[in-house]
């Protein structure tokens, strides 16, 4: 993602950066580029932030892109610190450094890590006018491709998850719709004037939720456990007792969704801030979530690393299909909860989990999507999944 290389006149690459600027030096040697004081600065941004940087694009696994974000955003701080103590406008002063050369390419791309990593960073005031001030910059403009060239590059070159990152995303999903419900409740029980509008849109969500819940155990049970003891004998004994159990709750929960919750929607009950019922119903969703996010993290940590590899597609392949009686409900509410990088890399992994063999599926599975997705969402999931377009495909 980051690379500086410096043709001669003769056609001789270099890509070492400290060998580039001597050359640069002793073409122009005033104003120099190499100050005595960019040491710190300049070692900070090539063992740091460059290579965290590369790791935050080049890393599909989650876990790796945690902590290549850590790395990053530490750095950032660092380089962001010395224009607190500069007199500026650049990072050591009035004029352009190698630390500046340095970090140019970054600094055009970092509104691209939100787009494709779901990466963003807090940026004081200091050093957005820092970016605007290396942006005008001559050399800049002229070397640094601009963010659309880049854009169209990185969407066939940056690596994609495995097909098994769908568990995960619906993991996404179903964290996100327990927050929102989470929120929505506890607006209502504090006594807001929109509590009536407020349960109806609650009580749409956890419908939705529940269906969510139970489909995504049913393909766990059925798909994924039989996976994991194939691999570890005995590794779902927990698992499976847990996942009785939460059908058991389920079936509880959802009586109470329809009764409190109902009957605050309908205006029956309209003091829910004054219900005990209704206080606990509060608690009983904070449960929920609480525990499904336990088992949501223990899956994701012990289990699913267990079967990750080159059998992921077939395993994808029996999950879609054990989901497709209720694709219609549920693809619309697992994507409206993604952000629009986590959306393409789910419909991705049914692209290939479908594979050539059933295109005709596929198909029907893309007209799902283009019910599902508004206009705008449609435009960008055809740039960032350009195989969304293919007639046929």
């Amino acid at each position: 993602m980051y690379n500086v290389v410096f043709q001669l006149l003769d056609g001789t690459l270099i890509s070492d950066v400290s060998e580039i600027f001597d050359i640069l030096e002793s073409y122009k040697p005033i104003p120099s580029l190499q100050r005595a004081n960019a040491a710190d600065l300049v070692a900070v941004i090539q063992r740091d932030l460059v290579p965290s940087f590369d790791r935050l694009f080049q890393c599909a696994s989650q876990n790796e892109q945690m902590d290549a974000r850590s790395k990053f955003n530490a750095a950032i701080n660092f380089v962001s610190s010395s224009l607190i103590n500069s007199t500026g406008p650049f990072l050591l002063g009035s004029a352009v450094t190698e630390a500046d050369v340095l970090v140019a390419p970054i600094l055009r791309q970092l509104p691209l890590l939100a787009y494709f990593r779901d990466a963003t960073f807090r940026i004081n005031d200091t050093f957005a006018a820092y970016i605007q001030t290396m942006e005008a910059q001559h050399f800049v403009q002229q070397v640094v491709l601009q963010l659309d060239q880049l854009k169209a590059i990185y969407v066939s070159t940056l690596p994609k998850q495995g097909p098994l990152s769908l568990v995960r995303l619906q993991h996404v999903a179903i964290r996100h719709h327990l927050d929102r419900s989470t929120s929505q409740a506890t607006t209502i029980l504090h006594g807001s004037s929109q509590a009536q509008t407020l349960a109806k849109s609650l009580q749409q969500r956890l419908t939705h939720l529940l269906s969510l819940l139970r489909a995504h155990g049913a393909f766990e049970d059925e798909v994924l456990f039989p996976e994991f003891e194939r691999v570890m004998f005995g590794s779902t004994r927990g698992t499976r007792d847990e996942y009785e159990r939460k059908l058991l709750k389920l079936e509880s929960f959802e009586q109470s969704v329809q009764q409190l919750v109902g009957s605050v929607a309908m205006g029956q009950l309209k003091k829910p801030a004054k219900s005990d019922e209704f206080r606990g119903f509060v608690e009983s969703l904070r449960n929920l979530g609480n525990s499904e996010k336990f088992h949501m993290a223990g899956e994701e940590a012990d289990l699913l690393t267990l079967i990750s590899g080159p059998g992921e597609a077939a395993i994808v392949h029996n999950i879609y299909f054990n989901l497709k009686p209720v694709n219609e409900e549920l693809l619309p509410f697992i994507l409206e909860a993604l952000s629009p990088a986590d959306r393409a890399q789910y419909i991705h992994n049914i692209f290939v989990a479908l594979g050539k063999s059933h295109s005709a599926e596929w198909i029907g599975f893309k007209s799902l999507i283009s019910r599902s997705l508004t206009s705008n969402d449609l435009v960008d999931l055809s740039f960032r999944f350009p195989a969304f377009n293919d007639i046929g495909a």
